[in-house]
């Protein structure tokens, strides 16, 4: 879709094509590149670099999720991972030390989402034993 419109022309008004799951993020994107009176271009490479904060060693990238998380600037973090290695080092290297801070959990105190908000375990009308369910 984007493909038929000049790169190096004005951005184009976009407003009517925005999808809901990314509908505030792309409404900002089509606002700021009317504004500044971007190209498609200019656009383009200023919203579709990923930039990240956390740049650096296991020690420091650590220190800059912790940073963030007990500034109470975030609850929780989105990986993006390109290459399998790069979650791998992350895993590796970085989340032991978030977890000796006691910032990433080692172990789960239960097996469900269910079990974790305390919820009862509804009886099953299609199990013989509904209790034996419920019991695990």
């Amino acid at each position: 879709m984007i493909s038929r419109y000049d790169l190096d022309a004005p951005f184009p008004d976009l407003s009517g094509v925005t999808l809901n799951s990314y509908k505030g993020h792309a409404e900002r994107i089509i606002r700021v590149a009317q504004e500044e009176k971007l190209t498609l271009r200019e656009a383009a490479y200023r919203f579709g670099q990923w930039r990240s904060d956390f740049v650096g060693s296991p020690e420091t990238i650590a220190d800059q999720i912790e940073h963030w998380f007990t500034g109470r600037a975030a609850d929780g973090f989105l990986l993006r991972v390109t290459r399998p290695r790069d979650f791998a080092l992350f895993r590796e290297r970085v989340v032991p030390i978030l977890q000796e801070r006691g910032l990433f959990r080692a172990d789960y105190a239960h097996r469900t989402l269910r079990g974790h908000l305390g919820l009862p375990v509804p009886d099953n009308r299609y199990a013989r034993e509904p209790q034996a369910i419920a019991a695990e």
